[in-house]
């Protein structure tokens, strides 16, 4: 057979190259041109609005040509501005406006307005100076003539308002006799302030130095990092011995994913503009508490004002622009407290003391960044560790790309550097997700994620209370090694220690990290905000947190039972595998086709949506349940379970358009459809029920966050629902780490699989970040 093209690593380094010079241009391109809007008439100063109609006429082009008589107090005012916009609206609705024109009466300057397909009230119509108008000293008032010409009949009014005071709006409608009285027109006067380069007001917001270098050199130092990463990753497959022995290769992979997750992280904390994290101000606040840094608080509050935080969360028009350089933008907050860093994760609040030598003494700007590069390399740990133990033990071509899904989610590297709890968790669920996916594919060295399932199952209790729910998906999979044991193995008694035993000296940091600040949060947590989770599981987890050697023993059953069960399994597996072995593939077949139809669906059919606002707990868990059950659209994403976790950068203010997020969404259900026929082509059934039990313990977890969140309904959204999608893609992630060619395809060259997979994901995920790191500082800049 013909070799295909393997692309070689000078193309993905050239494409590396590519995307940062794309990036490149959008941090060093012009500052969006951001309207600075004065109304006419300040609030204060409105009375009751109203349409005043114009008196019209119709010409020889088959429309109506409308004029009014106006006045302006202050004239040389009314020619100082950029444009002037008036809002008018044509009876009846949706015609056309030809041209319109404010005309200085006695005068050859004129504010024009050019046509557009429908004249509404619900868009201002914009005039701007003539050529022949120069701003000057003029004395008023001086009289204008306003000429409106619209397509058809009809009639055209000029919204105003009642004057309610005696200060007179810049711009009036003359009095005539059926208005005796003058009327302040509605409108606005708009500049638009001078631009520069996003770097140079990134760098403003910063206030770190006064040049621009230093923002330049780490954006340079990332791009690095990922071709470097780029050269280290290993692409061919694992199991080749002709290439790099099997320790060298574990190496690689960890050096390479550790690198790429740096070189994310390291962007977003950088590019990311400060304190724009989700409640990072807050967080930043709570470190300086926890420290006893007061002056780093005082300073971080000096510093929102001097980022115009306040504007521009929350309101997509909003940018930082060159007039806000030096103006502080201060607003009375009534969330501006310092976290109680704590009470909220006893992991934090460790690795913040354990670092605060460090940051103690640096001003606001600094001890962000260093916290949040901190954050980026604790996640580039996580990610390296999961690679190695796909590598180690992962017994498939290529167990590298277990790693995948973690450098794929758009808004992952965001939540990882953020300054918060929430950031140490991410990576905690990257060593979880990763010890799920190894379980999952139930190779004969499975039975080593015991100790890091352990571990991150400890680390996640320990470092919030949004991952509790997940303890149900840990125990979905638990119940499933003790029912299904290891695969294949002449030493199930070895097997079933090594599980059980390093899950519960990893889950054993649980109780290490314990302190009496934590415990009395979980106390509070589990008796207060959790009253619509069933009481029996409530009492149950307080039991256990006050009993660690129950806990314990809770492991020694677990490897009990699952030597106890062996001859039991070997004699139903004798019994029942024909049967499974015929009925596995026809399921795995429809659930693959069940996802594919799932996403043309959304083509044509309305997805359920859950609600924004509150409902009663039956009505929201059953809206909740709907929704994920359709999670694999390519329309009209669902803002809190699903866009809030894919793209919800920001204060959930910045999020790119649908198609991104559709596009995501059709890649893993492509992905999960492509691990479900490998099953069904292969007849796996362990595999098959593996699957099963995920989803089983996924949807139990699902519920759970539901139930914890009644009183909270603005919990239920990305950053805490980030263990959850984690686990999840892991576990489907585990379809690109399998051989999808056919039995019989045999003629590829050496590693040609593992070669074109490589280019695939790696532009797919570059891609992805760039647009997304881009579309952050066009949203903010």
């Amino acid at each position: 057979m013909r070799a295909r093209l393997v692309p070689s690593r000078r193309l993905a380094l050239l494409f590396i190259l590519a995307l940062g010079a794309l990036l490149g241009v959008v941090l060093f391109a012009e500052s969006a041109r951001v309207p600075l809007r004065t109304p006419l008439v300040p609030r204060a100063s409105r009375a009751s609005p109203l349409s005043v109609p114009l008196d019209g006429r119709e010409t020889r082009r088959a429309s109506t040509l409308f004029r009014l008589e106006l006045v302006a107090r202050e004239p040389a005012e009314l020619l100082a501005h950029e444009e002037l916009h008036l809002f008018l609206e044509s009876v009846p609705k949706g015609r056309a406006l030809v041209a319109a024109r404010l005309q200085l009466r006695g005068s050859d300057c004129a504010l024009v307005a050019t046509g557009r397909e429908e004249l509404t009230s619900q868009q201002p119509t914009v005039l701007r100076r003539s050529a022949e108008c120069r701003p000057r000293d003029l004395p008023g008032p001086v009289a204008l003539d306003l000429e409106v010409e619209v397509k058809g009949d009809g009639g055209v009014s000029l919204l105003a308002f009642v004057p309610a005071t005696d200060t007179p709006a810049p711009l009036q409608i003359t009095p005539s006799r059926t208005r005796p009285t003058p009327l302040d027109v509605r409108g606005a006067f708009v500049d638009y302030p001078a631009t520069a380069p996003r770097i140079v007001l990134l760098n403003h917001m910063w206030r770190i130095a006064p040049g621009v270098g230093w923002l330049a050199g780490l954006v340079g130092l990332a791009i690095a990092i990922a071709c470097a990463g780029c050269l280290v990753f290993p692409t061919r497959p694992a199991t080749d011995s002709r290439f790099w022995p099997a320790t060298v290769t574990i190496l690689r992979g960890v050096a390479g994913a550790a690198l790429f997750a740096t070189s994310l992280t390291l962007l977003h904390a950088v590019l990311d503009p400060p304190l724009s994290g989700p409640d990072e101000p807050y967080h930043l606040l709570g470190f300086a508490d926890l420290v006893k840094d007061e002056a780093l608080a005082e300073d971080t509050i000096a510093w929102m004002g001097e980022t115009h935080l306040w504007r521009i969360r929350q309101q997509p028009g909003e940018r930082f622009r060159t007039i806000d350089v030096g103006q502080p933008y201060v607003v009375e907050d009534d969330q501006l407290r310092p976290t109680e860093v704590a009470m909220r994760s006893a992991i934090l609040a460790r690795t913040w003391r354990a670092v605060a030598p460090v940051v103690r003494g640096q001003p606001a700007p600094r001890a962000l960044l260093a916290l949040r590069i901190l954050n980026g390399l604790v996640f580039a740990l996580a990610v390296g560790a999961a690679s190695a133990l796909a590598l180690a033990l992962v017994a498939e071509p290529l167990p590298q790309w277990l790693v995948f899904p973690f450098l794929f989610v758009p808004s992952l590297p965001f939540f990882a550097m953020h300054v918060s709890e929430t950031a140490i968790l991410c990576s905690v669920y990257v060593l979880l997700g990763a010890s799920l996916a190894v379980v999952s594919l139930d190779g004969p060295r499975a039975h080593w994620a015991g100790l890091p399932l352990g571990l991150a199952t400890g680390l996640m209790l320990a470092g919030g209370r949004s991952p509790w729910p997940l303890t149900v998906l840990v125990s979905a999979i638990l119940l499933g090694r003790v029912l299904l044991g290891p695969r294949g193995s002449r030493r199930e008694i070895r097997d079933a220690l090594v599980f059980w035993g390093g899950l519960g000296l990893g889950a054993a940091v649980f109780f290490l990290a314990l302190d009496d600040a934590y415990r009395m949060m979980t106390e509070t947590y589990a008796i207060y905000f959790t009253r619509f989770v069933p009481e029996g599981l409530r009492g149950l987890g307080l039991w256990l947190l006050a009993h660690p050697s129950v806990a314990t023993s809770l492991v020694l059953c677990g490897a009990t039972l699952e030597v106890v069960l062996g001859p039991l399994r070997t004699r139903l597996a004798a019994r029942l595998e024909p049967d499974a072995r015929r009925i596995v593939p026809l399921v795995a077949n429809a659930l693959a086709a069940a996802v594919i139809l799932s996403l043309l669906g959304s083509l044509f059919f309305a997805y359920p949506q859950l609600p924004l606002q509150p409902l009663a707990a039956p009505e929201r868990l059953g809206a909740v349940l709907r929704t994920m059950a359709t999670m694999f659209r390519l329309t009209e994403p669902n803002f809190s379970l699903a866009s809030s976790f894919w793209v919800g950068f920001g204060w959930l203010d910045t999020m790119p358009r649908p198609a991104l997020q559709g596009l995501l969404t059709a890649l893993v259900g492509l992905a999960l459809a492509m691990r479900l026929r490998h099953i069904a082509r292969y007849r796996q059934v362990r595999r098959f029920l593996w699957m099963l039990l995920v989803a089983a313990g996924a949807v139990a977890a699902l519920v759970l966050y539901t139930l914890s969140t009644q009183d909270k309904v603005t919990a239920l959204q990305g950053r805490y629902l980030i263990g959850w999608y984690l686990a999840v893609l892991a576990v489907i992630g585990g379809a690109l780490v399998l051989d999808h060619r056919a039995p019989m395809d045999t003629g590829d060259p050496p590693g040609s699989e593992g070669s074109t997979r490589a280019a695939f994901l790696l532009v797919v995920a570059g891609a992805v970040h760039v647009y997304c790191l881009s579309f952050i500082l066009k949203r903010y800049f």
